[in-house]
């Protein structure tokens, strides 16, 4: 389903509203236990929860070993919390808040570049490019825009050239664009990350960030038709059975999650009839399939790895 570029905005300034930033010294907050788990509690009696990777920012910034704390019992918990957050009470942090909720705990120099302002530097994506896809979670944004017309191979589903551009409010990414071919019967595709069309990055800190990201999704748009040629290429390739040496490499590819390399031969068959006749644009396929059930920062990796495995038949 096509989406327009105003509501998505409209969405994500609704969604901004609910969010604030506050800067402190820890020394003005105290780790308290309730039944919701550990919270701080300011001075003003204020309690504030924690998102999974708030308090996953917190135990990184009191310098408590994720891994360690998460096999303490509640009641130690409290305790390792209360002996690291004093040895640290001088700390001065940038807490990022959903309503009362933590959801990013970052030092007081952290760069600022939000959702809002990754799409109100893309204004003009819809004079060339339709939005296929958009997702904002409490730690993504992801937005996927394509050419209107997919490529065409005969024997092959449709496949749409696109950019897919990505961006962390809570530092689990700086802002990327990738090229990626997208395949609208199940909404998912693989990422592009090659050397002739590069994933570009941006760091939250710095000037100019905004005519940046302009800039370079210009050029990407720009590029859209070279890289659809490239593609077809690609998918001619890719459209011949998928022989045992191209499936055992998979299987052996210790990138892809154990689950998805298990998992293989069903997920084949939503895009075969058969494993016998099954090619190495359905394996592929396949892959972004699966990587469907992940977190985003997983997916992207999974989604490359299926844009390596496409891109090598070229």
């Amino acid at each position: 389903m096509l989406q327009k570029l105003a509501s998505i905005t409209d969405f994500v300034q609704s969604e901004a509203q609910k969010k604030s930033d506050q800067t402190f010294t820890l020394s003005s907050v105290r780790p308290i236990l309730t039944k919701e788990g550990i919270q701080l509690e300011d001075r003003e009696n204020r309690v504030y929860d924690f998102t999974e990777h708030g308090m996953s920012s917190y135990l990184s910034k009191v310098e408590i070993p994720k891994q360690f704390f998460s096999k303490c019992s509640p009641d130690l918990r409290l305790q390792v919390i209360n002996e690291f957050h004093n040895k640290n009470k001088n700390a001065e942090v940038m807490v990022r808040l959903y309503d009362n909720k933590i959801r990013f705990m970052a030092s007081n120099m952290y760069g600022i570049f939000d959702d809002i302002d990754v799409l109100q530097s893309l204004g003009n994506i819809e004079e060339k490019l339709v939005v296929r896809k958009f997702d904002q979670t409490s730690d993504y944004f992801r937005m996927v825009a394509t050419a209107e017309s997919p490529i065409q191979v005969e024997g092959l589903r449709p496949f749409y050239p696109g950019i897919q551009i990505i961006n962390s409010e809570v530092g689990k990414s700086s802002v990327k664009i990738q090229y990626l071919l997208y395949e609208e019967v199940c909404t998912n595709g693989m990422i592009i990350a090659r050397k002739s069309f590069p994933m570009f990055k941006l760091i939250h800190r710095g000037t100019n960030k905004g005519l940046k990201l302009e800039e370079e999704a210009n050029m990407r748009i720009k590029n859209l038709d070279m890289f659809a040629l490239a593609s077809r290429e690609r998918m001619l390739a890719n459209n011949v059975k998928a022989d045992e040496k191209f499936i055992d490499k998979l299987q052996e590819d210790t990138r892809l999650p154990t689950a998805i390399r298990d998992r293989m031969n069903d997920l084949v068959l939503n895009y075969s009839n058969t494993l016998e006749t099954a090619r190495r644009i359905d394996y592929i396929s396949a892959i972004t399939e699966g990587s469907q059930k992940y977190e985003w920062g997983s997916r992207e990796d999974i989604d490359r790895i299926a844009g390596e495995f496409f891109w090598e038949a070229g």
